[in-house]
C-alpha cells in the first residue's frame, strides 16, 4: 500500500511492498515511475536547476494510480491500514470476499468503519482484546462522547453470542496469568499446559537465575515434594512523586517521575544483569512505566549499563513480550494524606491514569516468566482493582518493602549458599557464567536442594 510519510521500508518488506513492487516489474509503467522519481530526487536536491511542472506530478500520480491498481489485482491477499482500505486502489480491486480489522479493539470507530463499509466485503471478521488498549484519544471531549470506545467494544457487549474469544494464552507463566485472568476475564484465560516459557538456557531449571527468582520450595508434607516459588513480587516504596514537563514530537507535556522508585529499579535491574549475579541478557529484561519523564529517567539511570537496555511506557509495550518485566507505577503521596474513602475525583487527582484497567491488564500480562511491581502501596489499594492485586500477591507473601526483595542480590540466597566453594569464588570474580553457559545445555546439575526431612 501507499507508504505513510514516516514509514521507512525495510529489505525484507521488499517483496511484498506495493511501493517497491511496482516499480520492481521492469514494464513501461515502472520505467517511468523510476525515471521520475528520479526527476523529483533531482528537484529536491536543487530546485533551481531541475524544476518540475504541475504536468508532470499529474503525469506520475497516473502512473502510479494505474500500476497499483493493476498490481493489487494480482494478489488475493491485501495488507493495508484502515485508511488505505478506503484507497481507489483497494476498492477497484475486484470483489473483496472477506475483510479482517486486526488490533480493532484499538481503532477508533471511524477508522475500522472505513475497511467496513468501503470493502462491500461479504464477511467481516474484527480481532482484538477491549480488555487491553482503548483507542487513543486526546481530545477530552471525543472522549466523553464515546469515541474512546472501539467498534470491537460495542460489538462484543452488545453482541456477545457473536463474539469467540481465543482463551488459551502461549506468552505468560500460569502464577503471572492467574490475576489477569480473573479479574478482566472472567477466570476464562486458560495458560497451555507444559509450556516452555522462554528458549534462553539460562531460565532452565536449577541456573542461578531459576533458584533464585522463583526458587523450589516444600509446599507437600505428604507427597515430600518441592514446588516453584510464585513467579511475581511487589517492592513497597514511598516514595515521593514529581511532576515536570518534557518534550514529545507533539511539544511540551505534563508528566511525572518517581526517584525512589528510580532507585529500586536500578538497584533490582543490576542484579539481574551482573556478572557476578545472575548475568540475564538485556534483552530479556523490559522496564515499563505508564509515565514519559519517569521512562526518560529510567533510561538515564541504566545508561552505565551500555546499550540493549529496554525501558518503554505501557503503551508502547503492547503487543510485546519479555521473559522479566519490571513495573514502575511512580505515583506516591504522604500517607496521612490517603483518605479513607477515595472518590472517583481524589483518585483522578491522586493516581492518574494508573488506574486504568486496560493498562494495568497490558503491563501485567507483558510478562513471561517473572514479573516485579515497584509502587506505594498504601496509595494503590484506593483503587479496586490496584487492590484485589496487592491483596493477590499478599496472599502469597509477595509483598516486600523496599529494598528487601534480594537484599544481598545472589549472595544472600540460598542458591549461593548451596554453590561449592570454588564456584562460589568464581561467581565473585565474575567467571562463573563462562563455565555457567558451556553446561547449560545439560541443565545445572552440580548444585541441586536435597529434600529435607522436615518443613
Amino acid at each position: 500500500m501507499p507508504r505513510a510519510k514516516d514509514a521507512v521500508s525495510t529489505e525484507r518488506h521488499k517483496d511484498i511492498a506495493l511501493h517497491h513492487l511496482i516499480r520492481s516489474k521492469g514494464t513501461k509503467i515502472s520505467k517511468d515511475i523510476l525515471e521520475l522519481d528520479a526527476k523529483f530526487k533531482s528537484y529536491f536536491e536543487n530546485p533551481v536547476k531541475n524544476d518540475v511542472s504541475l504536468a508532470i506530478i499529474n503525469r506520475y500520480k497516473r502512473l502510479v494510480a494505474k500500476a497499483e491498481e493493476d498490481e493489487i489485482k494480482q494478489h488475493d491477499v491485501i495488507l493495508c491500514t484502515c485508511t488505505t482500505a478506503g484507497s481507489n486502489a483497494v476498492l477497484r480491486s475486484g470483489i473483496i470476499e472477506q475483510s479482517i480489522v486486526d488490533e480493532s479493539g484499538m481503532c477508533v470507530e471511524p477508522d475500522c468503519l472505513v475497511p467496513i463499509v468501503h470493502s462491500k466485503a461479504k464477511q467481516i471478521v474484527l480481532i482484538g482484546d477491549h480488555k487491553q488498549l482503548r483507542p487513543i484519544v486526546l481530545n477530552q471531549l471525543a472522549r466523553d462522547m464515546g469515541l474512546e470506545r472501539s467498534l470491537f467494544e460495542r460489538y462484543a457487549k452488545q453482541f456477545p453470542e457473536q463474539t469467540i474469544m481465543l482463551n488459551m494464552q502461549y506468552r505468560m507463566h500460569p502464577d503471572i496469568c492467574d490475576f489477569p485472568s480473573s479479574e478482566f476475564y472472567g477466570g476464562q484465560l486458560y495458560s497451555q499446559p507444559g509450556l516452555r516459557f522462554s528458549s534462553d538456557p539460562m531460565f532452565r531449571d536449577f541456573t542461578p537465575a531459576a533458584e533464585v527468582l522463583w526458587p523450589r520450595i516444600r509446599q507437600d508434607r505428604r507427597q515430600r515434594r518441592r514446588v516453584e516459588d510464585k513467579r511475581f513480587v511487589m517492592c513497597h516504596v514511598e516514595g515521593e512523586e514529581e511532576s515536570l514537563v518534557i518534550s514529545t514530537a507533539e511539544g511540551g507535556e505534563m508528566s511525572k517521575k518517581n526517584q525512589a522508585e528510580i532507585q529500586e529499579v536500578k538497584r533490582i535491574y543490576n542484579i539481574l544483569v551482573s556478572k557476578t549475579s545472575l548475568k540475564l541478557p538485556k534483552a530479556n529484561i523490559m522496564v515499563l512505566s505508564q509515565y514519559r519523564a519517569q521512562v526518560n529517567e529510567i533510561e538515564k539511570a541504566l545508561k552505565g549499563h551500555g546499550e540493549g537496555v529496554q525501558v518503554s511506557t505501557v503503551v508502547a509495550s503492547q503487543g510485546g513480550e519479555w521473559d522479566i518485566v519490571i513495573f514502575s507505577t511512580v505515583r506516591s503521596i504522604p500517607e496521612y494524606q490517603i483518605v479513607e474513602r477515595p472518590t472517583k475525583g481524589w483518585c483522578k487527582v491522586n493516581l492518574g491514569f494508573i488506574t486504568d484497567d486496560n493498562q494495568i491488564n497490558v503491563a501485567l500480562t507483558r510478562s513471561r516468566r517473572f514479573l516485579i511491581i515497584i509502587g506505594n502501596k498504601k496509595l494503590l489499594r484506593c483503587n479496586p482493582t490496584l487492590e484485589k492485586l496487592i491483596s493477590h500477591y499478599e496472599h502469597y507473601g509477595k509483598v516486600k518493602d523496599a529494598g528487601k526483595f534480594l537484599p544481598m542480590g545472589i549472595k544472600g540466597t540460598q542458591f549461593y549458599e548451596k554453590l561449592p566453594p570454588r564456584l562460589q569464588r568464581k561467581l565473585d570474580a565474575g567467571e562463573y557464567y563462562q563455565e555457567e553457559r558451556q553446561r547449560s545445555d545439560e541443565g545445572y546439575n552440580e548444585v541441586k536442594f536435597e529434600e529435607e526431612e522436615e518443613l
